[in-house]
């Protein structure tokens, strides 16, 4: 048996930090998929509403 070397505590808090953001974006393209499925081909397709804020008034 050898001598058992602990990871740094930056090292861990890293890896975790990266584990939580791949789960996120996970979940977010699952609950983006569900949805997507159940609304109608019309909806799927259509721009609902305007991204950048007055444009529609220039």
């Amino acid at each position: 048996m050898g001598v058992v070397k602990r990871k740094s505590p930056v090292f861990s808090f890293i890896r975790y930090v990266l584990v939580v953001i791949v789960v996120c974006w996970a979940l977010f393209l699952l609950y983006w998929g569900v949805v997507t499925s159940l609304k109608p081909p019309a909806e799927t397709f259509t721009i609902s509403g305007i991204s950048v804020p007055y444009l529609q008034f220039i």
